[in-house]
């Protein structure tokens, strides 16, 4: 009986295999097709848990049922009328599989890794592409089922070759070599335009830009308009420094008037745009589909589509109606429906507003940005405008309770999972970008000389504490990069809690209270969960060392005072200082307690040096805009990219303005300023 009841299965499983694989391979594309982008927009781990799950999923679906299929296809299709019917059927089903593997528009690669395998995805369009033929000539048999796939082949080598174009123009190597070295160009950045992926043509970049600035456009349009152009103006420029490539003094010089000259709300607005362009053409693709002949593709893709639909439903009424057939008319519609989607996202793109204004079609364009507006296809951000934020004494504290700790325990993920339940994300507020661009501007403006402010890049909080004649506490700033971030975070912390219990009203007033405690959290979340966009060379050791020490701190005191709350905590924390302050200062070195214990002296020197709350966290946010300053600049441009696909760090938009604003090390000297 259970012999019977397997080989029954076996044969329901063969029957249904191939259906199943296929439909599940589609179900996977309309995922990616309508969430592939979102994780640009949506700071959520399970948005790209989800679209990471059917990235590799879908590559792997479509291979596996591409071999079920070259399996099926042929055998016993001569038996009879239905087997032959059905093995045509199938082999149907193959140019599909090759659509699938060339992905939607939407994802082009999950990281810029994937970039760089282009010539392994190419190998594999090759060999799938002579599988897929073999399969077609093997059941081919003259008549209107076996004519139908070829404009679903066509289709099909059109997206997988496509993808495979895009990821090789995306590649770091091609992009350096497209390029050309700001060192041996001349400084005329129209010149250092080449191989622009889209519709405008590379002369009338800067053309496109004095038009917007100068036309009669009234109202909204006209700022719309104009900030888009700017963007694209500059992004055309400074894309290469995702490369690591400099730009030219001359380039330094002119960015820097310009952006000098916006309001914060419209600096921050550029740069948002910039790097939505570069979003689009690292991970999606836009570097095909924004160009002349990716819309004469676009154009073949949908006729094929929609003759191959039109010719099934007209000649399957002499068909046998069966799964193979209903499965057909899926893939058919869905694909139908895929490329029309795909085609109203296109027209309604950033992208194709440059180009209307490059055109000059100002009603179109009006038109487009009203359908936007009215459909809301798209809201004010191109990002998630959100910062992750994580607080070292919540985490010592144990705030949070831990779901199935053994579980965790046993497969290893505890510790990883633990740093990630103290994660969150708030919203970027505008105060805050404000704050951050007056500062720059600031700096900007005062330093006349270029290498002032490279070297206020690397000041790391310097100039807020000279600028508030407290140049003696430079120790809190001149040692590793982590300690000095853990000081400052564990130091803001506790004037933060203090302040708030002592005078509650007046500090929630100041906007530098909670900016400054915002990019302390966010600078503590980056070394504690991205520790890569801080440095390549940065280290855990020192956090991990100080919260061992703080946590033994908090547990000792629990157990002789249970019931303290997490501000009667800080205010233990700071007189344990006191208590025993000279041993700390006889034992300063490279013990654990010169991290938790100097955070509690710089405090004291905050709170008892005879400086007012407001001015008190005046320094203590410029400190942190610094810093912020300089984890930017530390940041390699391949890692900014790779942090665009992941929806975006404030670290990077702060990074390109900076550039921007001329507060870089990406510009590159004159030998005679060198000298």
């Amino acid at each position: 009986m259970v012999e019977l009841f397997s080989e029954w299965m076996v044969n329901i499983w063969n029957k249904w295999e191939i259906r199943v694989l296929v439909l599940f391979s589609l179900f996977l594309q309309i995922i990616l097709s309508f969430f592939g982008n979102k994780r640009k927009l949506i700071a959520s781990e399970w948005i790209r848990v989800t679209i990471w799950l059917a990235y590799l999923s879908a590559e792997w679906f479509s291979t596996v049922s591409l071999g079920v299929l070259s399996s099926q296809v042929g055998e016993n299709a001569t038996n009879s009328p239905d087997d032959d019917t059905r093995s045509q059927i199938l082999a149907l089903w193959a140019p599909f599989l090759l659509v699938h593997l060339g992905g939607p528009d939407s994802i082009s690669a999950y990281a810029s890794e994937d970039n760089e395998l282009w010539l392994r995805n190419l190998f594999g369009l090759v060999v799938q592409t002579w599988i897929i033929v073999y399969m077609l000539l093997k059941s081919w048999r003259n008549n209107w089922l076996s004519f139908l796939t070829i404009p679903m082949l066509i289709v099909g080598i059109t997206k997988h070759g496509g993808r495979a174009w895009v990821r090789r123009s995306a590649s770091r190597e091609h992009m350096r070599g497209s390029l050309p070295n700001s060192s041996k160009s001349s400084p005329n950045i129209i010149k250092l335009i080449e191989a622009q992926p889209f519709v405008l043509s590379n002369d009338t970049v800067l053309n496109s830009v004095e038009k917007v600035l100068e036309a009669p456009y009234s109202g909204s349009r006209s700022n719309d308009s104009r900030k888009l152009l700017d963007s694209l103006y500059f992004f055309s420029k400074f894309k290469y420094l995702f490369v690591d490539i400099n730009l030219t003094l001359q380039d330094w010089h002119n960015t820097r008037s310009f952006f000098l000259s916006l309001t914060w709300a419209e600096a921050f607005q550029v740069i948002e745009n910039e790097l939505s362009f570069m979003y689009d053409i690292l991970y999606t693709m836009a570097p095909m589909i924004y160009t002349p002949q990716g819309c004469i593709l676009r154009v073949v893709s949908v006729l094929c589509t929609i003759s191959a639909l039109v010719v099934f439903i007209v000649y399957q009424n002499h068909m046998h109606q069966n799964v193979e057939t209903m499965i057909t008319y899926v893939l058919l519609a869905v694909a139908v429906v895929l490329e029309m989607c795909s085609m109203v996202l296109q027209l309604y793109s950033d992208w194709t507003m440059s180009w209307l204004i490059d055109q000059d079609h100002k009603v179109v364009a009006a038109f487009r940005s009203h359908a936007i507006h009215l459909l809301r296809l798209q809201d004010g951000h191109r990002w998630s405008n959100t910062m992750g934020q994580f607080n070292i004494l919540s985490f010592c504290l144990k705030e949070r309770p831990v779901a199935l700790p053994r579980i965790q325990k046993f497969l290893h993920i505890d510790k990883v999972l633990e740093r990630r339940r103290y994660k969150t994300n708030v919203e970027v507020r505008n105060e805050l970008k404000e704050v951050v661009f007056q500062q720059l501007a600031e700096h900007s403006k005062s330093a006349e000389d270029f290498k002032l402010l490279r070297l206020f890049s690397s000041s790391r909080g310097l100039n807020a504490l000279e600028k508030a004649n407290l140049g003696g506490l430079s120790w809190s700033i001149e040692g590793e990069f982590e300690q000095s971030i853990l000081i400052w975070h564990i130091a803001t912390e506790l004037c933060y809690n203090l302040d708030l219990d002592r005078s509650p009203e007046a500090s929630i007033k100041l906007e530098c209270f909670r900016s400054g405690k915002s990019i302390s959290d966010y600078m503590i979340y980056l070394l504690a969960v991205s520790p890569n966009m801080l440095s390549s060379s940065t280290r855990q050791n020192r956090f991990e060392a100080t919260c061992v020490e703080a946590v033994e701190f908090f547990e000792k005191l629990k157990e002789r005072e249970p019931g303290l709350d997490k501000k009667q905590l800080c205010s233990k924390l700071v007189e344990a200082y006191k208590i025993s302050a000279s041993a700390a200062s006889k034992n300063r070195g490279e013990t654990i307690r010169h991290v938790l214990f100097e955070a509690c002296q710089l405090v004291g020197i905050l709170l008892q040096g005879g400086l007012r709350m407001e001015r008190r966290w005046t320094l203590i946010c410029e400190v942190w805009v610094e810093m912020l300053c300089y984890a930017a600049q530390e940041c390699s441009g391949s890692d900014h990219a790779q942090q665009l696909g992941q929806c975006g760090e404030l670290l990077t938009h702060m990074w390109l303005l900076m550039a921007h604003l001329g507060i870089s090390n990406q510009f590159e000297l004159p030998p005679a300023l060198i000298k």
